[in-house]
């Protein structure tokens, strides 16, 4: 199989096109790698039952009690990966810890809001409302500030 490679420093996104003669082994198994590629999921277990779940579909992930829920639009499950682990390897795909309890994904705040004591709220997609805690805030701002430059 060849391979060709071209950096464009004037495309907006990239992108891969993939010319083939015949559908194989080969082609079928880099099709897969390819579509699963930047798709991290999460194992979740909710009354006994396993699941993975994307992440880009998580909107936060919080721990109350020592366990451990990820809220996505309209369900909430729960996952046996501690906080700290989540917010570590899912981190590059925009994950930032907000407070001691919570790790939200930046890719779901539609804005945040300042208050009058210098408090810093994150509003979601869904319509939730989530506090930056004060000392996490700076580091906030930081990681929000890189991924609106991707």
């Amino acid at each position: 199989m060849k391979l060709n490679k071209f950096q464009h420093s004037d495309i907006k996104e990239n992108y891969i096109d993939l010319f083939y003669q015949e559908s194989n082994n080969e082609v079928e198994h880099l099709i897969s790698f390819i579509e699963s590629f930047g798709t991290q999921k999460l194992k979740t277990v909710t009354e006994g039952v396993a699941e993975y779940i994307s992440i880009e579909d998580i909107f936060y992930i919080e721990s109350v009690d020592r366990k451990y829920y990820v809220y996505m639009e309209k369900e909430i499950k729960q996952t046996m990966t501690p906080l700290s682990e989540l917010e570590t390897s899912m981190s590059e795909q925009g994950f930032v810890r907000i407070n001691k309890s919570t790790v939200v994904n930046i890719y779901k705040i539609v804005k945040t809001v300042s208050d009058v004591n210098m408090r810093v709220f994150a509003h979601l997609e869904n319509d939730e409302i989530l506090q930056i805690n004060r000392s996490y805030k700076k580091d906030f701002i930081k990681r929000l500030q890189h991924f609106a430059e991707l």
